[in-house]
């Protein structure tokens, strides 16, 4: 499944990935696959891919991997661009 990591805790160590289904899943640190960025790199708004199941708790995220992180300020990268072309 697509979604984003709508909220992060990562001084607690876990976040919320909202789901294309438009489900919350909880994400912990230990189910962020090795294939992707470490857990203290990931940002709200990253898009990921994962997996789920539901826990005793709801729905969890598993084997998450971070597929494209957003820029830190998009207007940084435009008004570098146009600076460039100047």
């Amino acid at each position: 499944m697509r979604g984003f990591v709508r909220k992060l805790f990562s001084e607690k160590g876990f976040a919320f990935v909202e789901g294309e289904d438009e489900r919350d899943y909880f994400l912990h640190w230990s189910k962020v696959s090795r294939a992707s960025v470490p857990f203290r790199n990931i940002k709200e708004g990253d898009k990921v891919t994962f997996d789920h199941e539901e826990g005793d708790q709801g729905p969890k995220a598993l084997n998450v991997v971070v597929i494209r992180q957003p820029l830190e300020n998009p207007n940084d990268a435009n008004s570098s661009s146009r600076q460039a072309a100047s």
